[in-house]
């Protein structure tokens, strides 16, 4: 498959495809991965509980997840294993979570998150945003995904046949490729595999959406001195605030596209009182969004904001400078709105 990047003025840009693993060390994949979760399996969303996860023989599982019905997944890397090693140790990786209880996940997700008092139940609720009363069965079934830039034929054919017996297996096959500046695209193809073998999917109705006046309602005074202000800018700006279940994102609009700047979170949701960015979301729509979001890292720690898996936080308590961190936020729009959409004038990912 040849591919291409095509300019404004119609110049093609051809991406070479190049050897992953001559370029980078392996570890890399498996940051990638964990960071952008949602470009596992095509379609699928799924929640990372842990990585390297050391199982009761002395393995270690390269990413175990969740997906919305509460079920594990585990996530493989092939490497340069052969195939026959490559399954066996699969396997026995589901076969180690097999039996773990709500217990044994939620343990292994607070040594991931780092905190002691994490809530599995709550964490996949709000990443899945499952309304209140509707009941998750954790565990019930275990999926494997194998990732690897070569999926043999003695992998898609036991992957295949494993499927048949019920157990469900999906094989997903990248590739790498980079232009003569450097450029870089990743492409991904599910192999074998890709629906949920024998599983139906639970009926899970959406939660209602929360109004401003209800989430300012579940704010203390704190928080409703920051979010009143917040809110009060983004109408002024006319910036697009869409509300969900618990709180609300503050977005940037581009060429009829939102990106998402900031969430905002009351002191009921699982996130508590606090604000959160939206860097994960920059970096994949806009432009040089990896230097935006580097550039604006001063500011926030200067404001308060901690590191949160990737993205910044701050609680809203005490005294927190609500012009201060409006500021911040309507720079990092500002840059949002400056730099434009990946591949809007026939610029590419980074």
């Amino acid at each position: 498959m040849r591919l291409f990047g095509v300019s404004n003025d119609g110049t093609f840009t051809e991406y070479s495809e190049h050897d992953f693993q001559a370029e980078h060390r392996e570890k890399i994949l498996e940051d990638w991965l964990e960071t952008n979760p949602h470009g596992i399996v095509e379609g699928q969303q799924l929640m990372v509980i842990g990585r390297q996860v050391t199982t009761n023989l002395g393995s270690t599982i390269d990413l175990l997840a969740l997906d919305r019905h509460g079920d594990a997944v585990v996530v493989e890397l092939k490497r340069g294993r052969t195939p026959r090693d490559t399954l066996a140790q699969a396997l026995e990786y589901a076969s180690f979570v097999e039996p773990l209880g709500y217990d044994g996940l939620e343990a292994i997700l607070r040594r991931y998150v780092g905190e002691e008092s994490a809530v599995l139940s709550e964490l996949h609720a709000a990443e899945f945003e499952i309304g209140d009363g509707q009941a998750v069965a954790f565990n019930k079934n275990q999926h494997i995904v194998i990732v690897g830039s070569d999926v043999t034929q003695e992998i898609r054919q036991t992957a295949a046949f494993l499927r048949k017996r019920g157990i469900d297996v999906t094989c997903v096959e990248f590739g790498f490729f980079k232009t003569a500046r450097g450029e870089r695209l990743m492409s991904s193809e599910v192999v074998v595999g890709g629906d949920p073998v024998g599983v139906a999917a639970p009926d899970v109705a959406p939660m209602p959406k929360t109004t401003k006046d209800q989430f300012l309602a579940a704010c203390d005074e704190a928080g409703r001195k920051m979010f009143a202000a917040l809110l009060a800018h983004a109408e002024s700006k006319k910036l697009p605030v869409h509300w969900g279940s618990r709180g609300f994102s503050m977005n940037a609009e581009l060429d009829g596209s939102r990106v998402p700047i900031c969430y905002g979170y009351p002191a009921t949701s699982v996130f508590k009182q606090s604000i959160y960015t939206a860097f994960a979301d920059i970096k994949r729509k806009v432009k040089d969004g990896t230097v935006l979001v580097q550039g604006c890292r001063p500011a926030l720690e200067a404001a308060g904001f901690i590191t949160a898996k990737g993205e910044m936080k701050i609680m809203l308590a005490g005294s927190v400078s609500t012009d201060a961190v409006i500021k911040i936020l309507t720079d990092l729009e500002a840059g949002v709105r400056g730099k434009g959409l990946v591949g809007a004038d026939g610029g590419d990912a980074e």
